[in-house]
């Protein structure tokens, strides 16, 4: 759990209660790894192989469905 803190006159770190917290702010090593991850640069190959994924799953459903509709329509005209 993260806690606002701050240095006091004589160089300690006190815990405060301000909110905002607009000195220091201490973190676990879980909530700070979660910084960094969230904070990590923006990958545009991964992006676009996720677009690339998603759109060509679409295309290929529309497909599939524009030639399922193509032979129905076909056995219904004989």
């Amino acid at each position: 759990m993260a806690v606002c803190t701050s240095v006091d006159a004589n160089g300690f770190v006190i815990a405060t209660q301000e909110t905002p917290c607009i000195s220091f702010l201490l973190l676990t090593p879980s909530e700070f790894s979660a910084v960094q991850a969230a904070a990590a640069p923006f990958d545009y190959a991964q992006a676009f192989a996720f677009w690339s994924f998603a759109f060509g799953t679409t295309l290929l459903f529309w497909l599939t469905a524009r030639g399922v509709g193509t032979i129905l329509n076909l056995i219904r005209r004989r």
